[in-house]
């Protein structure tokens, strides 16, 4: 049995830069303050030092995630996906806007 080794006359092709891939993501770390119904509810410290409260589908975090975890997220923005049509949600909500006050 021989060792493979790689070849260094045929590099790997590098994948195709995109505007997306040139701006660093945004990363923050979140407390997991609690996980009820399938929701979970993080702290994230604004500009302020302020702790701001917000809420995700548990579903989208990591399976180890638990009440008093840590959460380290990062955000950046991406081209639309192509099977999406971004108009259809964006007039609804303003069809459903009654222009009062909201909360997070």
């Amino acid at each position: 049995m021989t060792k493979s080794t790689p070849n260094p006359e045929s590099p790997t092709p590098a994948s195709p830069e995109t505007p997306e891939s040139k701006v660093q993501p945004a990363v923050t770390r979140a407390f997991v303050d609690g996980l009820e119904e399938g929701k979970a509810r993080l702290l994230l410290e604004d500009a302020h030092g302020e702790w701001q409260t917000y809420h995700l589908p548990a579903a989208v975090l990591p399976a180890d995630v638990k009440e008093g975890s840590w959460l380290e997220l990062t955000a950046r923005s991406t081209a639309a996906p192509t099977q999406y049509d971004s108009r259809g949600p964006r007039e609804k909500l303003g069809r459903n806007d009654k222009g009062g006050n909201f909360s997070l």
